[in-house]
């Protein structure tokens, strides 16, 4: 479980590198915010040891763990990279990390971790702004009111910047479904009378 999470670890952590025999010369965020595998990812796919740490790669130094043939993109990565870590001293001391979300007190900020992590993970929709604005009201007693002949109008008065075929999909499963309330209840119903959603 705890191996699982080491990712995401990486990924809100950024090290102080002192001896760096804790901190994966690859992995993490130890030369800038970003991990080198992904700032170089030519390089690091002709790593020979994807794990080495820090403290290895600086001792050896990194030909020892790169293949000896690259491609120019590779080759490009590693001029690049090359130049900066002539300027790092391996230092003495256990590496420290500092967490993104950390409070003043070093504690885990767990309530903007929650947020960040619910904001990368929620698919975002283009249509979500004009399904909304569009939506019928619960109270009405009526079927949809947003019709067929509507969402084709908008589709048509939006085709500047959105492709319209993609638009009167999107509207035409809405539309289809209908909107039906009672005294107690509003419920989504496909036209089968399949309830979908109840509120």
């Amino acid at each position: 479980m705890l191996r699982e999470l080491l990712p995401l670890y990486r990924v809100i952590t950024t090290v102080r590198v002192h001896n760096g025999r804790s901190t994966s010369f690859w992995d993490d965020s130890w030369l800038g915010d970003e991990p080198l595998s992904e700032i170089h990812p030519a390089l690091h796919s002709h790593a020979t040891k994807p794990h080495a740490t820090v403290a290895e790669v600086l001792q050896f130094g990194i030909d020892q763990f790169l293949q000896s043939r690259r491609t120019r993109a590779a080759t490009a990565d590693y001029t690049a990279l090359a130049p900066l870590l002539a300027t790092v001293l391996p230092g003495s001391g256990e590496d420290e990390r500092v967490c993104k979300f950390q409070k003043p007190d070093g504690s885990l900020n767990t309530s903007s971790l929650y947020k960040a992590l619910m904001a990368a993970h929620t698919p975002s929709c283009e249509f979500a702004s004009f399904v909304w604005k569009n939506r019928h009201r619960p109270e009405s007693s009526s079927s949809c009111g947003y019709s067929c002949n509507d969402a084709s109008r908008a589709g048509a008065t939006s085709s500047r910047s959105l492709s319209s075929r993609m638009t009167l999909a999107s509207c035409a499963k809405i539309t289809l479904r209908q909107w039906t309330t009672s005294s107690s209840t509003a419920q989504w119903r496909r036209p089968s009378g399949d309830k979908l959603v109840s509120s």
